[in-house]
């Protein structure tokens, strides 16, 4: 008795399955497009040869940007500007400390009874703290 062997449906399906592959990866390597061949490497390459592929890629590029004497000079003054700006703020900054070091030497030395401390009594109520007060009264003085 000769039993004829029916087609699985899962050896079916897998077939189909394989044939859509290969198509698709068949219409991929189509659709790949070609690399100049000056920029693709080749398979068996030696430390000569990406030294030479190496040169030849950056033979087709500019290696340096041609001065700009325009822009050199604009370089140069906006560096000097930010210069003199530091310098002015750290010129403000330590003159601040030191009106702020004579105002609490003064401060120190005043005493709350006589007739200048029992003035300043009185104006320091208008300023955040003594020292302020004090900062803005030796100001108006010079």
């Amino acid at each position: 008795m000769s039993t004829a062997a029916q087609p699985d449906p899962l050896d079916n399906a897998l077939a189909d399955l394989e044939q859509q592959f290969e198509a698709a990866k068949n219409q991929s390597v189509q659709d790949t497009p070609v690399r100049d061949a000056s920029t693709q490497p080749s398979p068996n390459l030696t430390e000569n040869s990406l030294d030479a592929e190496l040169a030849a890629i950056t033979a087709q590029f500019p290696t340096q940007i041609p001065p700009n004497p325009n822009l050199d000079r604009a370089l140069d003054d906006q560096a000097l500007q930010m210069r003199q700006q530091q310098h002015r703020a750290w010129g403000a900054e330590q003159k601040q400390k030191v009106i702020e070091q004579r105002a609490q030497v003064w401060l120190d030395e005043l005493d709350p009874y006589s007739d200048e401390g029992l003035w300043f009594t009185e104006f320091a109520e208008d300023y955040p703290s003594a020292l302020d007060a004090a900062i803005e009264y030796l100001r108006s003085l010079e």
